[in-house]
């Protein structure tokens, strides 16, 4: 059985007479024991994402499971998932890496880093492969080498 299942996720929040998306049609699956990393800037929906998760405030649009059933209130039994803006720490340790769009947030892509024999070493090429990926997904590499526009 799927440990988490987010499917076709979405939560809407009101301001001054708008309806505001935090995050829109999010799907994902993580099996029990795997990191998962949600990466984005700010207002990507990420906290809210996990707000749902956790049982602190339902989605208001699709399905969000933690071992098949519906989270109603915090409990520490379904942290899984962890937040960052850091495109290395998110490489570093997680299983993938979910690379979050704005306004609404979306999963725009998964990333899985390169299997390691050894454990993770943040100056092999496994690693930097990663690190790129994730940088190119994000639109943050430069064309002409090895800088990054963050």
């Amino acid at each position: 059985m799927t440990h988490i299942e987010i499917r076709n996720a979405s939560k809407t929040f009101q301001r001054n007479g708008r309806v505001f998306a935090a995050f829109k049609n999010v799907s994902l699956t993580v099996e029990r024991g795997e990191f998962i990393c949600l990466l984005g800037s700010y207002g990507r929906g990420k906290s809210t994402l996990l707000n749902a998760l956790a049982g602190a405030e339902p989605a208001t649009e699709g399905v969000v499971t933690s071992d098949g059933e519906t989270p109603k209130a915090p409990s520490i039994r379904y942290v899984t998932i962890f937040v960052t803006r850091d495109v290395e720490e998110a490489a570093y340790l997680a299983d993938r890496v979910g690379v979050m769009t704005p306004n609404p947030g979306r999963i725009k892509k998964i990333v899985t880093p390169q299997p390691t024999a050894e454990r993770r070493d943040r100056a092999s090429f496994d690693f930097l492969l990663t690190r790129d990926k994730i940088f190119e997904i994000l639109r943050a590499k430069s064309e002409e080498g090895n800088d990054y526009i963050i």
